[in-house]
């Protein structure tokens, strides 16, 4: 028989050290005295008593870390800050080469659209001359928002000012910041700099922040006339969006520039966008076009100077001078000497390992004598 009441066994299994199994035997039955007969039944329930005393897992975590129904409901959904280009609480990486138009685009355009949309706007500037400072600043304040130059103290406490905005948990709502270039504020090509730069936008992000950082494309090209970000492949993984600026020259003056989205042609989306041109005025101004330009006869006419240029060096069996190869190129496809000049010049290096298509010796009074790259000669 059971040698505790049933009140008495109420107390003792609140007591997660007392082990009541311990003071009763398998071959106690029901007690007919007591209300609780069924022993075997008080045995399961102490035991699930016992089992739930001990901590949980979860008990520590959820408290600091799930989002709570008001939490949610604070969140926007995504929205779209400037059509095919900046998502709220995104970071965006917008690459090109130097002269591409970058800063122009961000600044003349973005930017002023985004303050009159209400939109606390920031521009980071590390990359503009002191000269040219001057004039931005005045157009920033004509157009309502903030031109920064962190280099008024240094780049570095800039950056330990705004971690401690983060550490602080304040709020980023409604900010967009530029940062221009971002090899100004972090090492490309060191990946512990890049992943606590990037961890450091993505903490902004989540506090409500958007960011747009401009960065530059290698000098040479990929093998099929693609831009290469410049820098390591982190970037690409990090960000939630990272877009191309292609340009060249526009007949009417100034650059012809597209915006390139597409995923096949390097670029990198979280969503749905479409490339989209715009032209750059020699006075800065920005002119959208209605749609994207086409610039694949530039790249027909690329294909064009380099095809004949190796064909020529291929049937010279020996180096030729520079000038002489861009003569022939020339006289066989009918393009200017400029134009020539250009697309060979983007196209060679006097090292083997650049992998380029075309490799230069310096001969008789620094003429670059030509000749196919040999993983080019198939």
């Amino acid at each position: 028989m059971n040698p505790y009441g049933i009140d008495t066994l109420k107390k003792l299994k609140q007591n997660p050290d007392f082990n009541i199994l311990d003071h009763l035997s398998e071959d106690e039955g029901p007690n007919p005295d007591n209300e609780d007969a069924n022993l075997a039944e008080l045995k399961k329930e102490l035991e699930t008593s016992r089992r739930d005393s001990r901590p949980h897992a979860l008990d520590a975590l959820l408290p600091d870390y799930e989002l709570t129904p008001d939490e949610v409901a604070k969140m926007e959904s995504e929205k779209v800050l400037y059509p095919n280009f900046l998502v709220q609480q995104h970071i965006l990486v917008l690459i090109g080469m130097p002269g591409a138009g970058k800063t122009s685009l961000c600044f003349y355009e973005v930017c002023p659209t985004l303050a009159k949309n209400g939109l606390e706007t920031v521009y980071v500037d590390a990359d503009a001359p002191a000269l040219q400072r001057k004039n931005m600043a005045e157009f920033a304040n004509q157009h309502g928002f903030h031109y920064l130059d962190p280099g008024r103290k240094s780049i570095d406490r800039f950056m330990k000012d705004l971690k401690k905005q983060v550490e602080k948990k304040a709020s980023f709502e409604k900010i967009v910041l530029f940062f221009d270039t971002l090899k100004k504020f972090t090492g490309i090509f060191d990946k512990k700099n890049i992943k606590e730069f990037f961890m450091l936008c993505r903490n902004i992000a989540e506090l409500g922040g958007t960011i747009v950082l401009l960065g530059h494309t290698n000098k040479h090209r990929g093998k099929n006339g693609e831009l290469i970000f410049e820098g390591v492949g982190d970037v690409m993984n990090d960000t939630d969006e990272l877009f191309i600026l292609e340009h060249r020259p526009c007949e009417e003056g100034g650059i012809d520039c597209n915006v390139i989205t597409d995923p096949a042609k390097g670029a990198k989306v979280r969503g749905f966008f479409e490339s989209w041109s715009f032209r750059i005025t020699p006075e800065r101004e920005i002119q959208l076009y209605d749609k994207p330009l086409d610039f694949s006869q530039r790249d027909e006419r690329n294909q064009a100077v380099i095809k004949t240029a190796k064909r020529i060096l291929k049937e010279a069996q020996k180096p030729m001078a520079f000038t002489a190869l861009v003569q022939h190129v020339r006289a066989e496809t009918g393009f200017g000497r400029n134009k020539v000049q250009e697309i060979i010049k983007a196209n060679y290096s006097p090292k083997e390992e650049d992998d380029k298509i075309f490799v230069y010796e310096l001969g008789d009074r620094n003429a670059k004598l030509m000749r196919i790259n040999k993983k080019y000669l198939k």
